[in-house]
């Protein structure tokens, strides 16, 4: 069984990449989110995630416009009694960057409208995906690997996401179990 804690909290080692990677993790335990489904749990921290760091998002536009970053990405999955919340960028300034994307995590921004927005953007895409068979057939299988089954009504469920559900995952995040680990280019 996977350990609570984490095995360092922050590790720096060189690589053979021209641009520093840095990845913060957050490690919570799966129960705190007991009233939601791993689906709930999973697309309400990408959407929060995505409302925070997405490509729109103006805290991402700033600092590609200050070329601070090269790229910044997020995610969140489950793994067994854990919910793990990543987010990754490179930066050849990242420990000025780090500790930004620190701050930000830290303080989740959210808001109604942002999050009917983006809501609505992921169910426009998601009709305009049907147009390809190959891609509903994948799109049957990533529910299959993601979550163990079939979604039946994919729409219905992203019509009945509700703002307070979001604002009640975004109150249960917690940084007690952090990681971070940084990749450096190697020293000649």
């Amino acid at each position: 069984k996977e350990p609570y804690k984490v095995n360092e909290e922050k590790v720096i080692k060189e690589a053979n990449i021209k641009t520093p990677n840095v990845k913060i993790a957050l490690k919570i335990p799966r129960k705190i989110f007991k009233d939601y489904s791993d689906i709930e749990i999973r697309v309400y921290i990408s959407l929060l995630l995505d409302m925070n760091f997405g490509i729109t998002n103006s805290f991402n536009e700033e600092l590609m416009k200050n070329k601070l970053i090269t790229d910044l990405g997020c995610s969140s999955n489950i793994y067994d009694d854990y919910v793990i919340i990543s987010v990754s960028f490179d930066s050849n300034y990242y420990e000025q960057v780090l500790k930004m994307v620190n701050d930000k995590l830290h303080h989740l921004e959210i808001n109604e409208k942002d999050f009917e927005r983006k809501v609505h953007a992921k169910i426009a895409t998601l009709i305009l995906s049907f147009d390809d068979v190959e891609n509903v057939n994948y799109q049957i299988q990533d529910s299959v690997i993601d979550y163990g089954e079939i979604i039946p009504d994919i729409k219905k469920f992203w019509e009945s996401l509700a703002y307070e559900k979001l604002s009640k995952i975004n109150s249960l995040i917690n940084f007690k179990n952090k990681a971070i680990y940084i990749m450096v280019p190697k020293t000649k």
